[in-house]
């Protein structure tokens, strides 16, 4: 599952239907073999899930999600999201203790994990360097591992945060020289990858280590809601955001990424002049169904009567049929705001419970995998402010991962506390 998860690739198999080959075959039958095994052993799976919070809120997501077929706009569109969900959940989440049985698991998931991502690296920066690492190459130097430079980025700042943990844990002087020869070579590609979310991301999950460390979440999410709120009302109040309108022959994408840059901050780049007429867009679908949404993948069915002309775009037809670009304005959509607020009370309890968890540690080696998790679902939370990756089969397998660590977290300190361990 590890040494696929960074190189697999999306498989169109019918123009409605499409799998991350192999991955998603891989995570079904995993499903399949620990449905049966859980049948057949139900002890095989602890009754700890239930006694967690995060495990709690998870049974709520995905009740919510089976609940809303009952009245979403395109019900089969639905159902396949819900069956997308229960494959990547189950491995990632419900048989991770059956993997942690096994001493030698995070060993196995830093070597596959890092060999393939070298892999991914290494024929795309062959690739590139054929073009001049040119920003407009982009598109070429991708396929088949990943489908443009925002997954390819994104998984790379992952399997970096997951080398980097492996240096500080190791006293293995070889491993240690080898994961520094790697990192360099990842940070290349990082930095030829020309993602801004990338870039931005792996800085936000640097910061949130010092934040863990302090214990400051609680004050920088209600500093952030408070943030929010304030920007919220003060660009809706006399249509303001009316000034934010795009001129439609002055959206561009450059060839040239300093350009690009320039035209990123002069509010003129195409993708986010694109990304507000979507959230404009999507905005006004919250509000005209707020409570229970659209229903699991039915934005892109719906979202182009509720958008403003005079925030077009000349992307805006969307033949790639992508959706909001923003996760948690997506799912206030789909899933209203009841999946909303359930999927926020999982973010921040997972957030909440990893900052718990790094100042209970005393083993260190415990210590850095819940500060490196941390830093990692930071990082992902920070990609879909401006992306919706959470399906992805890349982020979306290693944002599951995180959370089911966090509900296996609290099953290791809950056997310390009862042990009468500190």
């Amino acid at each position: 599952m590890w040494l696929f998860l960074p190189i697999s690739g999306e498989w169109q198999l019918t123009p409605s239907l499409g799998l991350d080959m192999p991955m998603e075959p891989l995570l079904i039958i995993l499903t399949g073999i620990g449905i049966v095994s859980w049948l057949y052993k139900p002890a095989l799976f602890p009754n700890h899930f239930m006694q967690s919070g995060v495990g709690t809120l998870l049974v709520l997501h995905i009740g919510w999600l089976g609940l809303q077929l009952l009245f979403s706009s395109t019900p089969l569109l639905s159902l396949k999201y819900l069956l997308a969900k229960i494959w990547y959940i189950f491995p990632f989440v419900l048989m991770l203790p059956v993997w942690l049985d096994d001493h030698s698991f995070w060993k196995k998931l830093v070597a596959f994990s890092v060999a393939a991502m070298l892999l991914g690296v290494l024929q795309t920066l062959v690739r590139h360097a054929a073009y001049g690492f040119e920003f407009d190459a982009l598109e070429n130097i991708f396929h088949p591992f990943y489908r443009n430079h925002v997954t390819y980025s994104a998984i790379l700042i992952m399997v970096m945060a997951i080398l980097f943990a492996n240096y500080w844990i190791t006293n293995n002087k070889t491993i240690r020289k080898a994961s520094l020869g790697i990192g360099v070579i990842f940070l290349i590609a990082l930095y030829f990858s020309f993602s801004r979310g990338a870039w931005m991301a792996g800085l936000l999950g640097m910061a949130s280590i010092f934040i863990f460390l302090k214990r400051w979440w609680m004050r920088v999410m209600v500093v952030a809601a408070i943030a929010v709120a304030s920007v919220s009302i003060w660009i809706t109040q006399d249509q303001r955001w009316h000034f934010l309108r795009p001129a439609y022959d002055q959206t561009i994408y450059h060839t040239d990424f300093d350009a690009h840059m320039q035209a990123t901050f002069a509010l003129k780049d195409v993708s986010n002049a694109e990304r507000l007429h979507r959230w404009i867009a999507g905005v006004r679908m919250v509000a005209d169904r707020p409570l229970v949404g659209f229903g699991p993948n039915s934005f892109y069915e719906h979202y182009k009567t509720y958008t403003n002309p005079l925030f077009r775009t000349w992307v805006s037809d969307n033949p790639e049929k992508s959706t909001v670009h923003n996760y948690y304005l997506l799912v206030a959509v789909e899933q209203g705001l009841v999946g909303w607020l359930i999927w926020m009370a999982l973010v921040v309890t997972v957030l909440l419970r990893l900052q718990f968890f790094i100042q209970y540690e005393q083993d260190k080696k415990y210590r850095v995998i819940w500060l490196t998790t941390g830093a990692v679902f930071v990082m992902i939370l920070t990609l879909n402010l401006i992306n919706d990756l959470i399906e992805t089969d890349k982020v979306g397998g290693v944002f599951w991962f995180c959370v089911g660590l966090t509900v296996w977290g609290e099953r290791r300190i809950r056997t310390f506390q009862n042990a009468g361990v500190n």
